[in-house]
């Protein structure tokens, strides 16, 4: 009997300071050490990925068989879900258990003040003004700037 792990989310878009529920159910051909889950953020293209636990729950000893409701609170001051042409930023629940071998599972949710994924990647602003080509803004003397 190979090991399950569920994660059940009734809702998958928040806004910010909501309150996020759902439900883990699990069956493993041992007991797993710990069950965990992480609400966090984590970013996606170009550059290095930064991720973020924002908030958690652990139970340890969970038994070989179980169902476990939890509820996490979403901070009222967070980045919202968005998505551009370098960068975009996804938040997810994550749910591990320790000490038996199963992947983890992660959830995707979108958290905004819309409830939907920002589309930054379209052209918002246009440049004010004359562009200037920093090879020429170098040959420039601190001296004759005003």
């Amino acid at each position: 009997m190979p090991n399950h792990l569920i994660l059940d989310l009734p809702a998958k878009s928040f806004l910010p300071g909501d309150t996020l529920s759902g439900e883990i159910i699990w069956e493993f051909v041992t007991p797993p050490d710990s069950l965990y889950v992480s609400l966090g953020w984590w970013t996606s293209g170009r550059g290095e990925r930064d991720e973020r636990v924002v908030a958690e729950q652990e139970w340890k000893s969970p038994g070989t068989i179980g169902k476990e409701s939890f509820v996490l609170q979403i901070p009222e001051s967070i980045i919202p879900s968005f998505s551009g042409r370098l960068v975009s930023l996804e938040w997810g629940i994550q749910v591990s258990a320790k000490g038996v071998k199963i992947d983890d599972v992660v959830e995707t949710v979108t958290i905004s003040p819309t409830k939907k994924e920002i589309d930054i990647s379209a052209e918002t602003y246009k440049s004010k003004g004359k562009s200037v080509s920093i090879r020429n803004a170098r040959m420039l003397s601190l001296s004759n700037r005003r």
